[in-house]
Formats: C-alpha cells, structure tokens, sequence
C-alpha cells in the first residue's frame, strides 16, 4: 500500500449517492466495492490528491470532492515533493513530480484548494472494535 492517506469514518448514501463521512466532511465515492455501508477505513495514495489551481475551472468530477487547507510541511526528495496538508480535521499527504505545480510556488504555511477523484479513494475494510 505504502505511504499516503487513511481516514476511519463510515459510507453514507443521500440521494443515490455513495460518500465517505468522518467528523470533519465528506467525499463522493463511485460504488463501493467493499461494504455498501457502515464503517469503515479507506486509503488515498498520495499521487492522487490533486492540488487546484485558483484561477482554473475545477473538472466535475472533481467537484463534489473539493476541500481547502494548509500546507504544513514541504519535502523535496530528488524528482519528487511531498506536501503535508491539514485539512477537515486530517493531515493528507500528497506527492507530486518537483516540476509541477511549479507556477503555485508551494510553501509552508500556503493556503490551499485540492481534490480527490471518487474512483481514487479505496474502501479497505470495515472498522473493527477494540477487543474487549
């Protein structure tokens, strides 16, 4: 699996639609695989945190997924940056190449709009209880 993103919560359905509901939000989901509802925990690789440029129009499939933050930390690594994001209550991780992005000059503290495409987040199972 390796390194990005889970959130425990649970799968809602409103109005014939499939989200993933945790105390800070929500994201629309395409048709879960797994459990159709209740809780449970899923898991968004960090490459698909797609960060939004504030000037562009956001593709609709994006939409119903658009959450803003704050980036918290910046990490380059060779080719590559890692942003650490807080946002809805949840620190995201996000990757990305070094080369994009380059125009929003990404920085610490730098408020900031993304999203997750529905068919990106992954059910991996339903929520356990603690044993007792």
């Amino acid at each position: 699996m390796g390194w990005g993103t889970l959130v425990q919560g649970e799968i809602i359905t409103e109005e014939g639609n499939h989200w993933f509901s945790w105390p800070g939000g929500k994201l629309k989901l395409l048709q879960p695989t797994g459990p159709a509802k209740g809780k449970v925990t899923v898991f968004i690789p960090p490459d698909h945190v797609k960060l939004l440029y504030p000037d562009l129009p956001v593709d609709p499939e994006l939409r119903p997924n658009v959450m803003e933050g704050k980036i918290i930390e910046r990490i380059e690594m060779n080719h590559l940056v890692r942003l650490y994001i807080h946002s809805a209550g949840i620190e995201w991780h996000t990757e990305h190449p070094k080369d994009s992005y380059s125009t929003l000059n990404l920085h610490e503290g730098q408020n900031v709009s993304f999203s997750i495409k529905p068919s990106m987040i992954y059910v991996l199972t339903q929520e356990c209880d603690p044993p007792r």
